[in-house]
């Protein structure tokens, strides 16, 4: 994957893992699957999402590589 690539898979997730939820309390996990090189990206996101008020759900990460989560 090319540079560019990445950065944009990077800022769909960012988006993805930040927007606004619209559910007052949401209860079960949301589960994010994605490649093994976003691991570190993602992670630092988490701390934001989870103090976003009115608490939002947990997130459950799983990495892997790209060809295995096809």
């Amino acid at each position: 994957m090319t540079r560019h690539g990445r950065r944009a898979v990077l800022a769909g997730a960012a988006t993805a893992v930040l927007a606004p939820g619209v559910a007052a309390q949401p209860v079960t996990p949301i589960g994010i699957f994605a490649a093994a090189s976003l691991q570190d990206a993602l992670r630092a996101l988490e701390p934001g999402w989870r103090n976003r008020a009115p608490g939002p759900a947990p997130l459950r990460f799983s990495f892997a590589a790209s060809s295995t989560l096809a």
